[in-house]
């Protein structure tokens, strides 16, 4: 009975830049806590990348 949502940290990343981009965090966080549950995959991978390093560690 959990909202759940499936995502992976590569679609996460772009989210967030699309949101950033357009002044639009605000939303973007509102949306995210609706969901009880978020499973992020392949974090491992994001967190080698540069540029998906620089959002995590934000």
């Amino acid at each position: 009975g959990y909202k759940t949502k499936f995502i992976t940290a590569a679609e996460l990343v772009e989210e967030l830049l699309i949101a950033k981009e357009e002044h639009k965090l605000g939303a973007f966080e509102k949306k995210w806590l609706k969901n009880d549950v978020i499973i992020v995959d392949e974090l491992c991978k994001a967190s080698h990348n540069s540029s998906y390093g620089k959002l995590i560690i934000m």
